[in-house]
């Protein structure tokens, strides 16, 4: 059964933070997440036909010299894609559709402490982990903040966030002597310890969205669709191109099966899995 309370306390929340810079003030714990628009190109990715979300995306300049970034809906399939579909993993050559950048796009959304919660109990169903992007200052309660790090083209870079200034979060794209990289941070749903601390379907935000998530496992029935991006990282950085953080190696285990790092002709790329909830 829907909990009506969610939309309420979403549209709630939404009112007070856009009051300008009073309410800014009088409400400083508010939580911001990313969720995944669903749709197909840009138009329906905008989220600029809901009032109380806001469209936000990080550009990611692929390398150069492959040139292979790609996503589901590249080989004829829908964007999105029925839940038992298999990602192609294909490396090279590329698709025709391959695009020298990774866009992300993202509805930032203001919820309440525990709109998003856990979907078990159990730790050994990983089937219903699933991450949002975090884009205030801190993650729901019962979640947990991972970071991860992509380096990105270092030639030319052109990595961008469209967004309204102070809505990335902590959340980083730079150039430049910064170095090329994107830096996104995400709010990682695991497993509880207390029934009363789950939830057992996915708020209503009055739009369809999507959340991280496992492509490659068996789909349980709250995916409705699911789809997958390929960002082509840098072959040239210098660094640990495969970064998360903080180091808890349990979680960054379990973690990297939503947020993967592939090798492709021995170097690191980064996918992107995401389902459909909504």
């Amino acid at each position: 059964m829907k909990n009506p309370s969610n939309v309420l306390g979403v549209l709630l929340l939404y009112a007070v933070s856009c009051g300008g810079e009073r309410a800014r003030d009088a409400e400083p714990d508010r939580i911001f997440v990313g969720v995944i628009p669903f749709g197909i190109g840009k138009a329906n990715a905008s989220c600029k036909a809901n009032p109380y979300a806001l469209s936000v995306s990080f550009e990611m300049d692929d390398e150069d010299d492959t040139r292979c970034s790609y996503e589901s809906g590249d080989w004829g399939e829908g964007t999105w894609v029925l839940p038992d579909a298999i990602k192609p993993h294909v490396a090279f050559p590329c698709p025709r559709t391959s695009r020298p950048s990774t866009l992300l796009h993202f509805c930032r959304v203001a919820v309440e402490e525990h709109t998003f919660r856990p979907l078990t109990t159990d730790a050994q169903e990983q089937e219903h982990f699933y991450a949002v992007l975090l884009l205030g200052e801190r993650c729901p309660a019962g979640s947990v903040q991972i970071l991860k790090r992509i380096y990105n083209e270092d030639r030319e870079n052109k990595n961008a966030f469209h967004g309204a200034t102070g809505t990335q979060g902590p959340n980083e794209s730079t150039t430049g002597i910064r170095g090329a990289q994107t830096t996104l941070n995400f709010c990682y749903f695991r497993a509880t310890t207390s029934d009363a601390a789950t939830m057992s379907e996915f708020p209503e935000l009055g739009f369809r969205y999507g959340v991280f998530h496992d492509f490659d496992v068996a789909q349980p029935g709250w995916v409705l669709s699911k789809r997958w991006q390929l960002s082509d990282d840098s072959n040239n950085s210098s660094v640990d191109e495969n970064y998360y953080a903080p180091s808890n190696a349990e979680e960054i285990t379990e973690f990297m099966h939503i947020i993967e790092n592939p090798a492709r002709d021995g170097r690191s790329d980064t996918y992107f899995d995401m389902a459909q909830v909504r």
